[in-house]
């Protein structure tokens, strides 16, 4: 997210939404470093008053404000011995998730989980998938050919499957969950390192599974990372977007994040939509799957290569005009000018700053302006969203869906529809220095009808995950999408 500083910081880019915040490194600390109970009483206040001050969701609804802080008392009151991070993330991060806002967390520790990988730390050795409240093995880093892909996994050292789907779920923020689940399957480490996490497992697995019906009881070991790492085969995940003819009337553009550098995404844009006109296709499938955000100039940017008139992917948009909020602005601000009023400048910066703090401000947003005919798209457009497709990619696909610029093809966005909270303000808690992610906006997606918070861009066309598909990686959705192409063209 770019403020713009020939705006002032008058806020034409608050709308931008991040789709993950980075970690603050800890000071040093080990994973096995403990705070003590003092310690941690100082943290749990310091993350409800930030909490309460920043997100507007808080602002907005004094029962919700009333539950949090019944809820994070209720877990600091447990709090007798010293903990360390992990244990305060596990214990505090489901509280934060109870708010199902997407965009305020803690940060997991990632670098703990180094930290135990580093000193030999072992991992539960499978990929995972995740189907109706199951839990699948992809793939088996072991040595032991007892276990493989397609087996059912019901429980884990005496712990059912669907415990610890509930138990991992809450440790993740957002209103559909699915999204959190999205995280931790596949090629992704995070279930594993979950496990140890949340119940201490870094030895030996007790595994409960089935396979064609037939159950199987089995001591498995961990392995190291390495193991894991070096049974993988490389994936090219340089480009964060791309173009391509997969027939020769449809054109395919992926678009797997909108938080790279501005200027080149509209290179590539205008590059792009150049060639779509040279290849002369009827369909064009956009893909945002797995996309967890960024930029919504970005997004913006591409949703005027399908517009005819002006348009907001936004209805409305509120700031908490916060002091941390002021704070997080005006450090987008160089810092040899900061001294100055540049705020004052500017009609949304002088509402924001004269606003007490903690009010809510609503912005009046430009529409944005549709490209030139002779540079838009308009032949039949798809896009293909998933429970990954998360903040900004969420964001596009409400608007893409709304605008009516095409048919949406796949399964529900994690990001939220409807209302949601974004724009992430970033805070350390004082002691075990873990990081605090705080939504410090209010989005407005839908009519203005629509004032409630929904889990997640519903798609035109559903497309159930299937098992199978799943272990060999077979693409459901776009295969779904290239069916319904040809059904219209034989339509025709």
């Amino acid at each position: 997210m770019n403020f713009k500083i020939l705006l002032l910081i008058s806020f034409i880019s608050i709308a931008s939404l991040t789709g993950c915040a980075s970690s603050k490194s800890a000071q040093n600390f080990s994973y096995s470093t403990q705070f003590t109970p003092e310690q941690t009483e100082q943290d749990v206040d310091f993350l409800f008053n930030a909490t309460r001050n920043i997100n507007p969701l808080l602002f907005e609804n004094p029962l919700i404000v009333t539950s949090f802080k019944q809820r994070l008392d209720s877990v600091r009151n447990e709090i007798l011995v010293p903990l360390t991070r992990t244990e305060f993330y596990v214990r505090f991060a489901p509280v934060l998730s109870s708010l199902q806002d997407g965009h305020t967390y803690l940060s997991i520790p990632f670098d703990d989980i180094s930290n135990y990988l580093n000193n030999g730390g072992l991992l539960l050795p499978f990929d995972v998938i995740f189907l109706d409240e199951q839990i699948f093995i992809k793939k088996n880093y072991s040595d032991d050919l007892t276990f493989s892909a397609g087996m059912e996994i019901h429980s884990i050292n005496g712990v059912s499957a669907n415990q610890i789907l509930l138990d991992l779920s809450q440790l993740q923020s957002g209103k559909n969950p699915n999204w959190g689940l999205r995280r931790m399957e596949g090629r992704s480490d995070l279930f594993k390192a979950f496990l140890w996490m949340k119940y201490g497992w870094n030895d030996t697995f007790d595994l409960q599974v089935t396979h064609h019906d037939e159950s199987i009881h089995q001591i498995l070991s961990g392995v190291k990372i390495e193991t894991i790492r070096s049974q993988r085969e490389s994936t090219n995940t340089s480009n964060l977007f791309n173009y391509r003819l997969i027939e020769h009337d449809i054109g395919y553009l992926q678009v797997s994040y909108f938080g790279g550098k501005t200027k080149s995404f509209r290179q590539f844009l205008k590059s792009t939509f150049d060639q779509i006109q040279k290849d002369q296709i009827d369909h064009l499938i956009i893909d945002v799957r797995d996309n967890v955000g960024g930029n919504s100039d970005q997004a913006d940017e591409l949703l005027s290569y399908f517009a005819s008139e002006p348009f907001n992917s936004k209805k409305k948009v509120s700031v908490r005009a916060s002091e941390q909020f002021k704070e997080h602005a005006k450090q987008r601000i160089p810092k040899t000018l900061r001294w100055l009023p540049l705020q004052y400048l500017d009609a949304k910066g002088r509402a924001i700053w004269r606003a007490d703090d903690g009010a809510m401000v609503v912005i009046d947003e430009e529409p944005v302006q549709p490209k030139p005919k002779s540079k838009r798209f308009t032949g039949n457009t798809y896009l293909l969203i998933n429970e990954g497709s998360f903040s900004t990619a969420a964001v596009f696909a409400s608007a893409f869906k709304r605008l009516g610029y095409g048919e949406l093809i796949g399964r529900t966005t994690g990001g939220e529809d409807g209302i949601f909270y974004a724009e992430s303000i970033n805070v350390t808690l004082p002691n075990n220095d873990l990081n605090l992610v705080i939504s410090s906006m209010k989005f407005q997606l839908d009519d203005e009808s629509a004032r409630m918070s929904k889990p997640g861009v519903v798609p035109n066309i559903y497309v159930n995950k299937i098992l199978e598909d799943e272990i060999d990686s077979v693409d459901t959705i776009l295969d779904e999408a290239k069916k319904l192409i040809t059904n219209s063209e034989i339509g025709n």
